[in-house]
């Protein structure tokens, strides 16, 4: 059974489990798979860069508390977050880097002050 390289398609020689014909197709498969998860993560950090700005706006200006609904209209979006843990039972809080939120049962978000380090 002939075996073909997984990056060009032409024909393998030499090992049973060879799987590249020769070191530039091994390298650029390699460097494409890179760059597929780099362009995967690009989305994130978008999107978490965002939210750390929008936080850390909110808190240049005095604000700890806004409603769920004025955060998403600042194009905050809930769904991405760095980290997360359990606070008092009820109470998750949501970390973007190093800035800290909750969300209460009533909509309203609370952000905590930057953090050094998070959990």
């Amino acid at each position: 059974m002939e075996k073909y390289c997984t990056r060009c398609g032409r024909p393998l020689q030499g090992r049973l489990d060879k799987k590249f014909c020769d070191d530039g197709c091994r390298i650029e498969w390699h460097n494409e798979q890179r760059r597929k998860r780099q362009k995967e993560l690009r989305v994130f950090n978008v999107i978490l860069e965002q939210n750390w700005r929008i936080l850390a706006a909110l808190l240049r200006k005095g604000q700890r508390t806004i409603s769920v609904k004025d955060l998403a209209l600042k194009q905050f979006n809930f769904e991405i977050y760095t980290a997360t843990n359990r606070r008092f039972l009820a109470w998750r809080i949501y970390w973007c880097y190093n800035y800290a939120y909750s969300i209460s049962p009533a909509g309203t978000v609370r952000i905590l002050p930057p953090q050094r380090a998070r959990p």
